[in-house]
């Protein structure tokens, strides 16, 4: 890597392409981690703050992803265009949320009927909102899903802060009204795109597509918030990784 040197560009800005030029050479593969903040302190002659200014813009570019314990790690190459879903603990969903944003494109009251109640686990007849919003990577103008997001009506005054917001709409919850998420129950399913949603999210009809259901749920498992999102897979993949633990008794497949 080259140490910082043009006047035209903010110096987090040159770290970024040069980071991000190794990622794409196969110097950082897919799957590995970066060296540390203080040895990329070093290598560019910056301080910290530069540095993770710089490791900001890779993340909400896709590239990078943070992990406790771990570090930060390589996401994707800068040649795969889709966005990748590595989401497996809510500070990973916490972190898609970061490098995104939502644009809210209609709201409207839902009463629950029977389908709707088994979908939310709610009774018939109770009042719940929907906002239908576009998920966008910042810098780009082509939605990356389609969002729906279900908010039941003790919680339903932050819908008109949804959009200034950096946070995901179940933290919105939490901090206005004190209740905890403690779990996120999610459900994937391939589908291909109607004619409504092929519109919105300025694709084709019948092009595939991720479905991802998820309920938020509090300390009592009632659910605090639920979503369903669409995402056209020519944008998107959802990466899931587990952790084997040996010593368990045998079984599965």
């Amino acid at each position: 890597m080259s140490s910082v040197s043009s006047p035209r560009q903010s110096r987090y800005a040159v770290i970024a392409s040069a980071i991000a030029a190794d990622i794409e050479s196969g110097r950082y593969p897919v799957g590995e981690t970066l060296p540390a903040e203080a040895e990329l302190m070093k290598q560019f002659g910056v301080s910290r703050h530069t540095v993770r200014e710089a490791l900001r813009e890779l993340k909400a570019r896709g590239l990078l992803s943070s992990h406790s314990g771990i570090g930060t790690r390589v996401r994707a190459s800068s040649g795969d265009q889709r966005f990748i879903h590595g989401v497996s603990t809510i500070q990973d969903l916490l972190q898609v949320v970061e490098a995104t944003y939502l644009q809210v494109t209609d709201t409207r009251e839902l009463i629950a009927d029977e389908a709707w109640a088994a979908l939310l686990r709610c009774a018939c007849g109770q009042h719940w909102t929907e906002v239908r919003t576009l998920r966008m990577v910042r810098g780009d103008s082509v939605p990356i899903a389609l969002v729906c997001a279900y908010i039941p009506p003790v919680y339903s005054a932050v819908v008109e802060d949804i959009e200034a917001s950096t946070q995901p709409i179940f933290s919105m919850i939490e901090q206005r009204y004190g209740v905890r998420v403690v779990e996120i129950r999610q459900e994937v399913t391939a589908v291909t795109l109607d004619e409504a949603q092929a519109a919105m999210l300025q694709s084709c009809v019948g092009a595939s597509a991720l479905k991802i259901v998820r309920h938020h749920l509090d300390a009592q498992d009632k659910v605090a918030q639920a979503s369903i999102g669409i995402y056209p897979t020519e944008r998107s993949s959802y990466v899931t990784s587990f952790r084997v633990q040996r010593g368990l008794a045998p079984g599965g497949v």
